[in-house]
């Protein structure tokens, strides 16, 4: 099976970037992948202000897709999605869902059997992973599109509904030389 590595990454969706991986329709292939933050927050005491905010929400590619015209609906079918090494959760104040954040946090957790494993002041805690992929898409017509962009090529989603056993369909602005399917995954 084709494998692109996480080394191979990029961070806007463009027509103009190459291509280093050239799949059939219908080939299955796999990418692997970064974290949001391009698995820069490798422990608990690096922060945000630690970050290069040009290296946010990378994917992993491009991918070439043989055959693909502008206006063509592709399919994508995410077969699989298997978390390697740890995951971090950042808290900024005023920012997210959570009320009563004071100060901005890292916490670098360990992934174990679909579990996420976090060690807190009041004992140890594990919780089940819905692992998705965060950005995907395909190469606009044209211009360029940081991956942080949600739109119509896809990009940012942040969608968990996007994950292991789902199909995702996008209509190609580009041909085959240019088009490009990335994920990347938490």
């Amino acid at each position: 099976m084709k494998l692109l590595t996480d080394d191979q990454a990029f961070y806007a969706f463009s027509p103009d970037l190459e291509p280093l991986l050239t799949v059939a329709q219908g080939e299955q292939f796999t990418l692997e992948t970064r974290d949001c933050f391009a698995n820069q927050l490798a422990s608990d005491e690096d922060t945000l202000d630690d970050l290069d905010w040009e290296q946010i929400n990378p994917a992993t590619g491009p991918v070439a897709i043989e055959g693909v015209m502008p206006g063509d609906l592709l399919r994508i079918d995410i077969l699989r999605l298997e978390l390697i090494g740890k995951s971090v959760m950042t808290t900024i104040p005023g920012s997210g869902a959570v009320s009563g954040v004071t100060e901005a946090s890292t916490r670098v957790m360990d992934n174990d059997d679909g579990l996420l494993s976090l060690h807190t002041a009041l004992g140890d805690l594990s919780l089940p992973l819905q692992p998705m992929i965060g950005v995907i898409g395909l190469a606009p017509a044209s211009g360029s599109i940081a991956n942080g962009t949600p739109g119509v090529h896809g990009g940012n989603m942040d969608c968990r509904l996007i994950g292991e056993g789902t199909s995702l369909y996008l209509r190609a602005a580009c041909r085959v030389g240019s088009s490009a399917a990335a994920t990347y995954m938490p």
